[in-house]
C-alpha cells in the first residue's frame, strides 16, 4: 500500500510539489506565530498564534505591582483618560501603560484608558472614537470614511476572581453585528456602514451557500493576573456573562459581584491612537491625589514598569476546529444556536436586531470555559 502511494507521487510530480509547498507553507507559519486558517479536519493537536491577537503572561509583576494598579483603578473611577507619550506623568496607571508600549516598540503618540473591576456583560462592538461618532450623528453629517478606529486595543488582567469565567471574547477582522453575517471571501469589509446595510439582506440570502469551510472564527482569552491581551484596534470583541450566555435560551437573576476575591475581574483597558486623540477627553489631565498617591510620588526615583520583554511568555492558541477528540474523529458535533449580543444603536451595530445568531457547537462551549488556555474556534453563518 505504502509502495503504490510512494510510486504514485513518483509519476505525479505536480502533485508531490503541491503537497510540498504546502507541508513548508504551514512550518513558516507556525515559526513566524501567524494564524493558520483552522480549516484542517484532521485529527491531531494544533496550536496556533496571530500577529493581529496576541497574548503574553507575566507582564507584569503580580505580587506587587498588579495589587497597586488595582487600587489605583479603584481610586480614579471608571472614567475614560487620555495621556501623550513620552509620558512624564507621575500617575503610576499611565507609567505602567507607556513602559508596556515601549516594551512593544509601539510609537503611538495617545494612549486613552479605563479600568473596570468587575465581571459584567459586555455586549459585542468595536471601539470607536464615541464623541466625534455622537457629533457626528447628532449634525447629521456623518463621514464617509464611517467610523475612527483606534489602532490597537489591549487588556491588562490584574486580579480575578476565583468564580470568573469571562475571558475576553475576539472576533478577528469583523467591526460589527453585521459583519459577522458575511462571508469575508466574497465581501470587503472596508466599505461604508450605509453601503453594507444596502447589502445586507442579499448577503444573508447568500451567504449559507459557500463551502463548509466557511465560518466566523472567535478567539477567547481567559483572564489570567499578568496577562496582556492586544489586538487590532477595530476588531469586535465582547464579555460574556455568565460564561454561556451567548448559548442560553433566555437569562434570569442578577450577578453576584461581591467578595472581590471570588467575583472580581479588575482589568486596565487601553487604546492607542496615533495622529489625534480621540474627541472629548482630557488630555494629560492630572486626577487629584489622595494621600497614598502622594506618598508614592515622594518616591520618584521609584518607576511603576512593567517587566521586560524577555521576561513575558507568549501565550499560543489552541485551534478546537483541527484539535483531536477520539469521539470526534468518526462524527460531528452537534450543532448549537448561539446568539451574540450586540452593542450600540442601528448605525453601529450594522444589524437591525440587537442580537445576531450563529451556529456553534460544544467547542465553543469548551472555548468560553477556559481557564487560561486561549483559544479558537469557529461559528456557522446559517
Amino acid at each position: 500500500m505504502i509502495k503504490s502511494s510512494i510510486l504514485r507521487l513518483f509519476f505525479t510530480p505536480t502533485l508531490a510539489l503541491v503537497i510540498l509547498l504546502d507541508l513548508k507553507e504551514r512550518a513558516l507559519a507556525i515559526i513566524n506565530n501567524n494564524v493558520t486558517n483552522g480549516n484542517s479536519r484532521s485529527c491531531s493537536s494544533q496550536a496556533v498564534t496571530t500577529s493581529k491577537v496576541n497574548v503574553w503572561n507575566n507582564v507584569i509583576d503580580t505580587d506587587n505591582l498588579a495589587p497597586t494598579l488595582h487600587k489605583e483603578s479603584s481610586r480614579i473611577g471608571l472614567g475614560h483618560k487620555v495621556f501623550s507619550r513620552p509620558s512624564s506623568s507621575n500617575s503610576i496607571i499611565e507609567q505602567t501603560l507607556d513602559s508596556i508600549l515601549a516594551e512593544l516598540n509601539d510609537d503611538s503618540k495617545y494612549v486613552e484608558y479605563w479600568t473596570r473591576r468587575e465581571w459584567r456583560s459586555i455586549q459585542a462592538h468595536a471601539d470607536i472614537d464615541e464623541y466625534r461618532a455622537k457629533q457626528e450623528q447628532q449634525s447629521g453629517e456623518i463621514s464617509n470614511k464611517g467610523y475612527r478606529y483606534p489602532k490597537n486595543g489591549h487588556v491588562l488582567y490584574l486580579q480575578v476572581g476565583t468564580q470568573v469565567r469571562g475571558p475576553t471574547a475576539i472576533f478577528p477582522n469583523r467591526k460589527s453585528g453585521g459583519d459577522l453575517l458575511r462571508n469575508l471571501e466574497t465581501e470587503s469589509l472596508c466599505v461604508d456602514s450605509d453601503e453594507r446595510s444596502n447589502s445586507q439582506n442579499k448577503h444573508i440570502e447568500s451567504s449559507g451557500q459557500g463551502s463548509e469551510d466557511e465560518g466566523v472564527q472567535l478567539i477567547t482569552v481567559p483572564a489570567v493576573p499578568g496577562r496582556l491581551l492586544r489586538f487590532q484596534g477595530d476588531y469586535l470583541h465582547a464579555v460574556p456573562r455568565p460564561t454561556d450566555l451567548w448559548l442560553l435560551k433566555f437569562v434570569k437573576g442578577s450577578p453576584t459581584f461581591e467578595p472581590e476575591e471570588d467575583w472580581g475581574r479588575s482589568v486596565i483597558l487601553f487604546n492607542t491612537w496615533n495622529d489625534e486623540p480621540p474627541l472629548g477627553i482630557p488630555i494629560d489631565e492630572e486626577s487629584p491625589k489622595d494621600a497614598t498617591s502622594r506618598d508614592l510620588d515622594q518616591s520618584r526615583e521609584s518607576r511603576y514598569d512593567c517587566n521586560k520583554r524577555d521576561q513575558w511568555s507568549s501565550v499560543t492558541t489552541h485551534d478546537l476546529n483541527t484539535e483531536s477528540r477520539e469521539d470526534d474523529c468518526q462524527q460531528q458535533q452537534q450543532p448549537l444556536s448561539t446568539k451574540i449580543w450586540l452593542l450600540g444603536d442601528y448605525r453601529r451595530r450594522d444589524h437591525t436586531m440587537q442580537t445576531v445568531k450563529l451556529e456553534g457547537s460544544e467547542s465553543l462551549r469548551e472555548a468560553l470555559f477556559q481557564e487560561s488556555k486561549v483559544m479558537s474556534t469557529k461559528l456557522k453563518i446559517p
